[in-house]
Formats: structure tokens, C-alpha cells, sequence
């Protein structure tokens, strides 16, 4: 009876939140949050070869 319930209460829910969820959202945070670390890093050197070193 506790599976049933479990999935009654998935399935009324749509906002569940899997772990794999989680993790492929702060994958794509990082992923955002790299891109545009690395554009302020080029903005501010001028030399985008250089901020590599």
C-alpha cells in the first residue's frame, strides 16, 4: 500500500524532483556560470590567450 501511495502522490504531484534532475540542474548552472566567468576574465584581460594561462 505504501507504493501505491507513493505513486498516487507522484503523479498528483508534477512538481517532483528527481535526484537526476538536480544533478542536470546544477550541471547546466556550472556550465552557465563557466561560460560567462570566462567572458568577464576576457573582457577584462583584452587577450582572451592570456586569462588561459
Amino acid at each position: 500500500e505504501k507504493d501505491g501511495d507513493y505513486d498516487a502522490s507522484e503523479s498528483r504531484n508534477k512538481l517532483v524532483v528527481r535526484q537526476e534532475d538536480i544533478a542536470y540542474a546544477v550541471q547546466m548552472l556550472v556550465s552557465v556560470l563557466n561560460m560567462i566567468i570566462s567572458k568577464i576574465r576576457e573582457l577584462f584581460s583584452g587577450d582572451p590567450s592570456m586569462t588561459l594561462k
